[in-house]
């Protein structure tokens, strides 16, 4: 009796697992694997930067050594900021750390793209062809490359004197700008392109400055925040190319987003809705380009949740935007840095650079 309860133990064991599995494995394979390239220099957009800048030679004020020095040789930098090479690392790891916390893609170790890569020898140009897109995706198994380039990093502090005290204010500026692109391993294609930029301030009164925590009030602690708001940026374009923003419920007069926390919106941002329309096909290439959007209406976020936010209709028939593209509106921002009085920095666009 013992022994026949449990073989019908076990083949009621079998009848409940055995429908799970094919589920679990369905919902693996619908998770797409990424492999980020490492971040690479943008040289040719640095020497623009700092021509632009009419950059003078003070290498004797910066403290600037020889083998530190930045130099132009037809077009070209000789020699690269430290600061620059460690940030490529920083973003690269970064990307990779974010990406694997969205819990939406499996994403490839940094050593294990690395092994592959370096046979490719693209990594240091940062072009990949459509043919070696293709040829890394099928050794690495990724469905997706993500590579990025440094275009400029500016890192400045100024000192002024608070007026009516004995005080001065020490504020320091950052500003790091970067291009990333997502590439089709199994086409090659570009499937996205876009511009990362991010800033920083961060001020303190001078002697408080100096009584702080020294980890938090350092360059390197200040670089590290500048990478993380960048890695977020990059993180969310790479979402929002592979999985675009889209409507997954629609309740009465409120809509149910397939984002939550991490994304580039926050409560009470507008988003503009749209739905598919007709494709754009290049009459040269007959590449698909993409597709019209036709607006479907506004809505605006209430609540943000760890896996989706809730949004309320502003304007537009919320039951025609189930399944429509939903898109951030676009707010025009102007960073400029602070000029005169700044202490120049190594590698900054102020630091003394012979042409």
């Amino acid at each position: 009796m013992c022994k026949r309860f449990k073989l019908l133990l076990v083949a009621l064991m079998i009848l409940i697992v055995l429908p799970i599995l094919p589920m679990t494995a369905c919902a693996k394979s619908h998770m797409p694997t990424v492999a980020v390239l490492k971040f690479n220099i943008n040289k040719e957009a640095l020497v623009l930067y700092w021509r632009r800048h009419k950059v003078r030679d003070q290498d004797n004020r910066s403290g600037l050594g020889s083998d530190d020095r930045v130099v132009r040789e037809h077009g070209q930098l000789a020699v690269v900021p430290e600061e620059y090479t460690a940030m490529t690392n920083m973003l690269t790891d970064g990307l990779i750390n974010t990406l694997v916390s969205s819990h939406t893609f499996k994403v490839l170790t940094r050593d294990r793209v690395n092994r592959v890569i370096n046979e490719q020898r693209f990594v240091e140009s940062g072009d990949v062809s459509s043919d070696q897109a293709v040829k890394t995706g099928k050794l690495l198994g990724a469905d997706y490359l993500v590579t990025g380039s440094i275009q400029m990093l500016e890192v400045k502090t100024r000192e002024e004197k608070i007026p009516y005290t004995h005080e001065i204010s020490k504020q320091r500026y950052g500003l790091l700008m970067a291009n990333i692109q997502v590439i089709d391993a199994h086409s090659g294609q570009i499937v996205a392109a876009y511009p990362v930029q991010v800033s920083k301030k961060q001020n303190r009164v001078k002697n408080h400055w100096q009584q702080d925590n020294k980890i938090v009030t350092s360059r390197d602690y200040f670089l590290q925040q500048l990478k993380d708001k960048a890695a977020k940026i990059a993180a969310n374009k790479v979402l929002s190319a592979v999985f675009p923003l889209s409507v997954i419920k629609v309740a009465g007069n409120s809509v149910y987003i397939n984002r939550g926390v991490g994304a580039n919106f926050k409560v009470g941002d507008s988003l503009a809705v749209f739905k598919p329309g007709q494709r754009l096909t290049d009459e040269h290439t007959d590449q698909l380009l993409g597709y019209a959007q036709l607006p479907v209406g506004k809505v605006r976020i209430e609540t943000i949740e760890a896996k989706f936010a809730k949004a309320t209709v502003l304007s537009g028939n919320p039951q025609k935007m189930l399944g429509a593209i939903v898109k951030a509106l676009v707010k025009d921002k102007h960073v400029v840095l602070a000029g005169g009085g700044l202490e120049n920095t190594p590698g900054s666009s102020a630091s003394p650079l012979q042409w």
